[in-house]
């Protein structure tokens, strides 16, 4: 499978747009969490716009990136729970040889709106001693990113989808490794990426991948007990939630 170097990468998937407000209807929530969900669907609809219009804005401002190789990059896979996180963080302790994406960079995918927040971080470290970026780092952690299931296997994608979503996630790389000096190696680190690791290879055939392994009897009861904290914050069900657990 070949990717078009230089190409504008958009990536919309109506499929998975579509899906949200259909999951929030047939849950038949309560008043207070259909307003909440249809506000978050709201807000990721606007934002999405915003983060398209600033991805075509990168190939104005910074068309540089498009050139930036993409050298042994590294991917640090596994169950989740695993130790992935922390194998991860122990690479990317040596900023001069990896760059990555911070949580918030995957919120903001363009280079434009990385640097607009680098700005507001050099005022808020100079005129609030930091205040905020104390606070978001508070928050960090607490952060839930939930993905449908089919967005997992991309082998059972036909092909132009998998054209399209790798050659997005190739165009992402490329823009982290020039914000950081176009020097870097990139450090992943996802434990769905497991499933991806087939078509990775073609895309990046220099790849390394780590692979973590923790015993099963381990690995369930701490992924649940996360999973439960993270479902309970959202407001699911109690019958649900021990369903599930």
């Amino acid at each position: 499978m070949r990717l078009s170097d230089g190409a504008t990468h958009l990536y919309f998937d109506l499929r998975t747009f579509l899906t949200i407000p259909r999951a929030i209807m047939q849950e038949r929530p309560g008043f207070r969490r259909a307003l909440l969900l249809i506000g978050l669907f709201a807000v990721l609809t606007i934002h999405s716009l915003i983060g398209a219009v600033c991805l075509v804005l990168d190939h104005v401002l910074f068309p540089g990136f498009r050139k930036v190789p993409i050298k042994t990059p590294v991917f640090v896979v596994g169950n989740a729970r695993s130790g992935t996180t922390h194998m991860h963080r122990l690479l990317c302790g040596d900023e001069g040889r990896f760059s990555y994406f911070r949580t918030w960079e995957l919120l903001l995918p363009s280079i434009v709106q990385k640097k607009a927040i680098r700005m507001l971080a050099g005022f808020d470290e100079r005129f609030l001693k930091g205040a905020i970026e104390r606070r978001m780092r508070g928050q960090e952690d607490q952060t839930l990113m939930r993905e449908l299931a089919y967005l997992f296997d991309v082998d059972g994608r036909p092909e132009h989808e998998r054209r399209r979503v790798l050659g997005f996630y190739r165009s992402m790389v490329r823009r982290q490794i020039y914000l950081y000096g176009g020097a870097t190696i990139h450090c992943s680190k996802n434990p769905t990426f497991v499933l991806k690791m087939r078509r990775l290879l073609e895309v990046f055939p220099d790849a390394r991948f780590i692979y973590m392994a923790r015993h099963p009897d381990q690995t369930i009861p701490s992924l649940l007990d996360v999973m439960g904290q993270y479902w309970q914050a959202m407001g699911t069900d109690p019958e649900i939630l021990e369903e599930s657990i």
